[in-house]
This record gives structure tokens, C-alpha cells and sequence, in this order.
């Protein structure tokens, strides 16, 4: 099932994305934006989950001003 959400990209996101774009393009390959936000999301995920959980809870944020 898949969800359609919009995503805020800022200009530099934006510049960003389509730079890696163009050299996919330059060396051949084909891809879209939304294939690069999808894979940029399951690497988030599979690489950043806990870091992300620590960031923006404030249980973690209270626990790790303790511990200072």
C-alpha cells in the first residue's frame, strides 16, 4: 500500500536532488526524484532510527542532561 505525503524540501534539498539526478542521467541511468526521496527515507530508517527517536524525544533529552 503505498501513502502519498507532501514533502517540504527547501532549495538546497531541492538543488541537491536534482544534481544527483543529473549525474545519474550523465552516467546513463534513469531515476526520478521520488525514487531518490524513497530511497533517502529507507536509508533514514534502516541507518538513523535510533538517533532520530533520541533527537526529538524528551525523555532522551531529559536522561541525557542527567547524565552531563
Amino acid at each position: 500500500m503505498a501513502f502519498q505525503k507532501l514533502v517540504n524540501m527547501n532549495s538546497d534539498q531541492k538543488n541537491g536532488l536534482e544534481m544527483i539526478l543529473r549525474e545519474i542521467s550523465d552516467n546513463g541511468g534513469k531515476a526520478s526524484m521520488m525514487e531518490l526521496i524513497n530511497d533517502a527515507i529507507a536509508i533514514f530508517i534502516n541507518l538513523y532510527a535510533d538517533a532520530a527517536v533520541e533527537k526529538y524525544s524528551p525523555l532522551y533529552k531529559t536522561l541525557g542532561s542527567d547524565e552531563e
